[in-house]
């Protein structure tokens, strides 16, 4: 009995002991274990590449394994064939939430959810949604504009072109900024009649329905154009008296800057004395004064840029001019001279001071000697040798002096040991002690030579120059000016049968360039450097 009165109070401590145990642990498991089910996530979603899906919503939440409060986390990876919640996927911080907004997307990526109990004692996020939401991602069309050339003149037509939208794709262009679409395929050419600074729209949209613009800016500037006329007064070099003649031509010149290839013509001629419209085309090597008819094209010297040396009787008065490229937006109305009209004096056929009665240049190898001869002679202080490339613009090379009064023979030469192959003319200026002086007739001779580039003259240039080329350059050959980091900074076209070129420099930097020859090797390449100050 001793014996078996412990053990039955034992008996009957022990039953409710652990019916307390049972119930304890029930109730552990009830309020934290995780979730068995991860629940169910929104569906699938197609987007375009850079924008923002819709909200991953909750379908149903996470449930399962008790009462206590839910965390989630969501994670998304790139790789279609990542394990769900599994290596591959990357855990998205402060994602705490049923739901899921995304930022922007720029490729195809998956989302699912992960859940847990807080205080479940198991860290882990154990439950997955039971399903993956893909956001698909389509790419977006390439939208570059391809010929916009960022700036030309009032009238020019310019050819756009944009990469390929794909098969179904389209285009949209707006080609002055004003909102209106212009044009719907992918190549496309529009006209600038006004100037102004425009932006260049275009909009391409791919099969998949993605669209992606980009925009563009060209300047569009009314052609500039410069008559600049020389002073009235008969002892001018650049102005013109016929032999025999009293009749005075006043010299000017049209220059104009327009878009390469245009073509400039006269359109009207008038003349303000009332007249008639009298301009000239002079030829002083051959005597002929040609005059200058409606239709005439100022022919383009080099690409953009056209230039006409012209003259007219200064004993009629200025003249008025009208130039066009054809457009009809294009026509403008030039006046020679200040106050418009120009009234040059007559210049009579005066005594001369220095009576010349022989001038030649003879080539002796690749030098040139200038002889001439003297009569008489009237206060001659000296002779100005001046040199030209090409008949129009002079330079001086040298100086012989006179013999002052004489009445007998003088005899003079003079050597130009720096000939430049190709045509060469010169001339002679008789200066006289007072200052005053005159010209004589030019002569020419020629020197062959295969180089392309043989003489740049004036060198260093200030705005413009003249290249002397040589005598197998083909026509339509590319000069190309070059800068010291050799940079392409302007190029010139050589025309049929030229045998010099203008190519003009201004608002290029100060500095040393290199004038070369465009699409030969580097052995056949001929450079030239050309100082610009």
């Amino acid at each position: 009995m001793k014996q078996i009165v412990p053990n039955l109070i034992s008996n009957q401590i022990r039953k409710p002991f652990l019916l307390f145990l049972s119930v304890f642990a029930f109730s552990f498991a009830m309020i934290a274990q995780n979730p068995t089910n991860g629940g169910n996530i929104g569906g699938n979603q197609t987007v375009c590449a850079g924008t923002v899906p819709a909200l991953i919503t909750s379908e149903s939440p996470a449930s399962g394994g008790g009462t206590g409060t839910i965390e989630y986390l969501w994670m998304f990876t790139t790789n279609a064939n990542a394990q769900p919640g599994g290596p591959g996927y990357t855990a998205i911080a402060n994602s705490n939430s049923a739901s899921y907004q995304p930022g922007p997307l720029y490729t195809t990526t998956y989302f699912v959810r992960c859940a847990r109990r807080i205080g479940s004692g198991n860290t882990a996020f154990s439950a997955e949604s039971n399903n993956i939401s893909t956001i698909t991602v389509n790419d977006l069309p390439n939208s570059s504009i391809g010929g916009n050339p960022g700036s030309g003149f009032t009238g020019t037509t310019v050819t756009f072109t944009a990469s390929s939208a794909g098969p179904g794709g389209s285009y949209a262009w707006d080609f002055n900024g004003d909102g209106i679409i212009d044009c719907t395929t992918q190549t496309c050419t529009y006209t600038y009649n006004n100037s102004g600074t425009f932006n260049v729209n275009l909009t391409v949209t791919n099969a998949n329905g993605c669209s992606s613009t980009t925009t563009g800016t060209i300047t569009i500037t009314n052609p500039f154009i410069a008559n600049i006329n020389d002073p009235c007064f008969c002892g001018n070099p650049l102005n013109y008296i016929p032999p025999g003649s009293l009749n005075y031509f006043n010299h000017d010149y049209i220059q104009i800057t327009g878009n390469p290839g245009e073509t400039w013509t006269i359109t009207s001629i008038s003349n303000f004395s009332g007249a008639g419209g009298d301009i000239y085309i002079v030829n002083s090597l051959t005597g002929t004064v040609t005059p200058i008819t409606v239709g005439t094209v100022i022919p383009e010297t080099t690409s953009g840029t056209y230039y006409l040396n012209l003259w007219f009787n200064g004993g009629l008065g200025g003249w008025s001019v009208t130039v066009s490229n054809g457009t009809g937006t294009n026509s403008i109305t030039l006046s020679s001279g200040p106050g418009a009209i120009n009234n040059c004096p007559l210049c009579p056929n005066a005594p001369l001071p220095v009576e010349l009665v022989d001038f030649k240049a003879t080539t002796i190898g690749k030098q040139v000697e200038l002889s001439w001869i003297t009569a008489a002679e009237i206060n001659n202080s000296h002779f100005e040798i001046e040199r030209s490339l090409d008949g129009a613009r002079f330079d001086f090379l040298g100086q012989k002096e006179g013999f002052g009064t004489s009445n007998t023979n003088n005899y003079y030469n003079f050597m130009d040991t720096e000939a430049v192959p190709g045509e060469t003319y010169y001339r002679l200026k008789q200066v006289d002690y007072n200052g005053d002086y005159t010209y004589s007739d030019v002569v020419s001779v020629r020197i062959d030579s295969d180089q392309v580039i043989v003489n740049v003259s004036p060198n260093p240039v200030t705005n413009t120059t003249v290249v002397r080329l040589g005598t197998d350059v083909a026509p339509n050959t590319v000069l190309e000016l070059l800068s010291s980091t050799g940079q392409i900074v302007r190029t010139y076209k050589v025309q049929d049968d030229a045998s010099s070129l203008e190519i003009d420099m201004t608002g290029l930097a100060e500095g040393i360039y290199l004038l070369s020859v465009a699409n030969a090797s580097r052995e056949q390449k001929a450079f030239y450097k050309v100082v610009k100050f």
